[in-house]
């Protein structure tokens, strides 16, 4: 008993700058194998506490006020196939409550890493342009502005899409640096300036309506009021659920296409096929 009092008295103090240290190290060694989540926060797309967003101030943003419900898990690095809270089958375009109704994608990071997303915007489940792009930043730790290229056979024929078009024409594009509305916070990165009034970004380019939480991922980024999509894509008036998928992105506010077509009113039953785009407004044909 005499020899077990002379150990304990024996050890050091532990300083509170020790006890930091300890804990960051027991938070790195449980982040480094095994599960992780992000929380499930039943978010708008202006929740500052939402682990996925883009992070960008929401002063000067669009009107758009989206109610986002995502959450995202990852497994040693992948794609769990047990998820533990993403267990839904609603497919994008089904009703939905929350994430938990909806059918999780599995997302990929340039890393070679991957993570399982679903998300639940306005009622409707999201693609997965949406649960992967909330998440992206968070899992992959990506910027995500690398890709300026976009299609560069988009230009021609993209100002085909005035017939029907109402909401095409919001925003700048250009090949050149375009200078939008913005904010210091979210205007910053190897293609983007911020004059202190405006923020200019790297051509060719088409800035127009989005928000931060959804204008994120390959060829997007967010001025802090404007949704920039690289290229010269058609940007026109569309729906979260119905954008998505191959030659589309949903910036928050548009639903932009990166090839030549000429966007008309329609039905999205009758909108389907090769050479088809339904965007939830309009028809867009090659």
């Amino acid at each position: 008993m005499t020899n077990r009092s002379r150990w304990v008295s024996s050890l050091p103090s532990l300083s509170s700058t020790g006890a930091a240290a300890v804990f960051a190290a027991l938070l790195l060694a449980a982040c480094s194998g095994g599960s992780s989540t992000i929380p499930e926060t039943g978010s708008s797309a202006n929740d500052p506490s939402n682990a996925s967003s883009s992070g960008g101030s929401s002063s000067g943003g669009s009107s758009s006020s989206s109610d986002i419900s995502s959450s995202a898990e990852q497994v040693n690095g992948g794609c769990p196939s047990k998820p533990e809270k993403l267990v839904g089958d609603g497919k994008p375009g089904a009703s939905c409550s929350t994430f938990a109704d909806c059918k999780p994608t599995c997302c990929d990071c340039s890393s070679g890493s991957s993570y399982l997303a679903a998300a639940c915007v306005d009622g409707i489940c999201g693609g997965s342009e949406v649960a992967c792009g909330r998440a992206r930043k968070a899992f992959c730790g990506e910027d995500d502005t690398s890709s300026s290229g976009g299609s560069s056979g988009s230009s021609s024929g993209s100002s085909g899409s005035s017939s029907g078009s109402s909401g095409s024409s919001s925003g700048s594009s250009g090949s050149g640096k375009q200078c939008v509305d913005g904010t210091s916070s979210s205007c910053y990165g190897s293609k983007m300036d911020w004059t202190g009034s405006k923020c200019c970004v790297d051509g060719p380019v088409s800035c127009v309506d989005g928000s931060s939480s959804s204008c994120y991922g390959s060829g997007m980024q967010w001025t802090g009021a404007k949704c920039c999509v690289s290229g010269n894509p058609t940007c026109v008036d569309g729906t979260s659920s119905s954008c998505y998928g191959l030659h589309m992105k949903w910036t928050g506010g548009k639903c932009c296409l990166d090839v030549a077509v000429q966007c008309v009113s329609g039905t999205s039953s009758s909108c389907y096929g090769t050479g088809k785009y339904w965007t939830g407004a309009l028809c867009c044909l090659t």
